[in-house]
């Protein structure tokens, strides 16, 4: 019987080698994820205009954008960032807000780099353009610091950092 049970832990820990509670933590991790992203999706799909000055209802659709990656901190705080938008929620994903920084072009291609709930930098970067514009937040979006890098190769972008601080 023992070799039995020592058979069956050995098999358990090829195919799982993580310890009980980090398996559990990677697959909160990644059911949270689903999750963010479903509501994320659902909540942006078909919203309803404002009444116009005329008192007639005017309908927009809201096409979602497909998520380029998301980070939750906790089961309330995290970043997502689509195409065309860097997105912050701090209820879970409930609501998400959009703290894209002010200069974005919708013709950049952006990278983002999110260290911690209220930490992010972002890069952007276009085809035909000499510099690449970096920003930098440490208040979930709020306010964002600009900084211009000069770039041979502007089109592709990708942002690493150190910290909060160094990027």
């Amino acid at each position: 019987m023992l070799f039995s049970l020592r058979k069956e832990w050995l098999m358990e820990s090829m195919y799982f080698p993580f310890e009980y509670h980090e398996r559990r933590a990677v697959y909160t991790t990644i059911l949270s994820t689903l999750l963010v992203s479903s509501l994320f999706l659902l909540s942006s799909c078909g919203s309803q205009g404002n009444t116009g000055a005329t008192g007639s209802t005017s309908s927009t659709s809201t096409k979602a954008e497909a998520l380029q990656s998301i980070r939750m901190f906790d089961a309330t705080t995290g970043w997502a960032m689509t195409r065309n938008a860097v997105l912050h929620t701090i209820d879970g994903g409930v609501h998400w807000k959009d703290v894209t920084p002010p200069a974005h072009s919708q013709n950049a291609t952006m990278d983002a780099l999110f260290l911690t709930s209220n930490s992010a930098w972002i890069s952007m970067s276009q085809v035909d353009a000499p510099t690449i514009m970096v920003f930098r937040t440490s208040d979930g979006g709020q306010t964002w610091q600009k900084y211009s890098v000069q770039a041979e190769d502007s089109s592709r972008a990708h942002i690493t950092a150190v910290d909060t601080q160094h990027g």
